[in-house]
């Protein structure tokens, strides 16, 4: 029986020869291959995830955003009857987007 040789002759655009060689697959390869390409799947699905993540990080900071300009537009009085203070608007916000539940003297959403 005949072998083929895994070398071949090949031209290249500018009729210059190489040598290109040809190899099939072994089954160790082709698993290292499928372990490989899960390892860049589970990598891809983990950044996927990360990025995920941030966009709703910043659409959080943007509502937060968002809801202070308009609470700042309010003047005291109105404030004062939402049971807020302008010096503690800010803090009001953060405890309301970021740590839970708004304390004991904010607002109720």
């Amino acid at each position: 029986m005949q072998q083929r040789s895994n070398l071949q002759l090949a031209q290249n655009p500018e009729n210059e020869h190489a040598y290109t060689v040809r190899q099939r697959i072994s089954p160790v390869r082709t698993v290292f291959v499928k372990s490989a390409l899960l390892e860049l799947h589970s990598r891809f699905f983990n950044l996927l995830g990360a990025v995920i993540g941030c966009v709703h990080a910043a659409a959080d900071y943007y509502a937060a955003a968002a809801m202070y300009e308009d609470l700042s537009r309010l003047s005291d009085s109105e404030l004062t009857r939402r049971g807020l203070s302008r010096d503690d608007l800010a803090r009001h916000v953060r405890v309301a987007y970021f740590d839970g539940p708004p304390p004991p003297d904010g607002p109720s959403h």
